[in-house]
């Protein structure tokens, strides 16, 4: 029996404006109603109020920034990678532990929940930032998603079902043949970032090889040197 091929998708023009819509106002709402809880912690905090309006764009401004650096620079060695989604991890949890104590500000009188379930409730628009600023970042606001123009050379190409990251630094800009034996400047440059501590993924930037050619030459060559 025939098995039928999975289909892909292209979102319209259309699509994608309701969709960045849709975004843009949950996204906006969310702000807004974290953006008040932000500034009345710093309040109580002691912060003065004209400098307290500050307070939600430091703490939130360091999220995205975070984000997009850490999805949209794709050089980024693994230190930077781990030092980026670390803040982006640790602001976004400052956040939510913003919005969770401002409920312990308010007037007693004002909290007719459960306080479990007030904190929980303040913590919502924090965590509903954050899902909608990564979705957006991931997803419609990543350059990697925007639809190509179709030209003439390409109109009958093959398109592959998965994404292929173009070799910007690599030195030929045309795969090896299937089979063909490694270049001994390739099979050095592969060797010398690995000793750098670079993974399979980073090695593929600089050398015509995908990160599974790339980890069975490693894996072979240990164990050229260990026979």
């Amino acid at each position: 029996m025939a098995t039928r091929k999975p289909t892909t998708h292209t979102a319209s023009r259309g699509q994608r404006i309701a969709l960045n819509l849709i975004l843009a106002l949950v996204g906006a709402a969310a702000f807004r109603m974290s953006f008040d809880h932000h500034v009345t912690v710093a309040v109580a905090a002691g912060i003065p109020a004209d400098l307290a309006i500050f307070y939600p764009l430091v703490v939130d401004a360091a999220i995205l920034s975070a984000m997009l650096i850490g999805i949209w620079v794709p050089t980024l060695t693994r230190g930077q990678r781990a030092y980026v989604w670390w803040t982006t991890a640790f602001f976004t949890t400052l956040s939510i532990a913003n919005n969770s104590l401002s409920v312990l500000v308010l007037e007693p009188e004002k909290v007719t929940t459960p306080m479990w379930a007030a904190i929980a409730v303040h913590a919502v628009p924090a965590i509903t930032l954050f899902v909608v600023v990564h979705l957006a970042v991931n997803t419609v606001l990543n350059p990697a998603n925007r639809p190509r123009p179709l030209t003439t050379s390409t109109a009958n190409a093959h398109v592959p079902s998965a994404s292929v990251r173009p070799l910007s630094s690599a030195p030929s800009a045309s795969r090896p043949r299937r089979g063909a034996p490694v270049p001994d400047d390739h099979m050095a440059t592969i060797l010398r970032l690995h000793k750098e501590g670079k993974g399979a993924r980073e090695i593929a930037d600089h050398v015509p090889y995908g990160k599974s050619k790339i980890a069975d030459l490693i894996r072979e060559h240990k164990e050229a040197e260990r026979a």
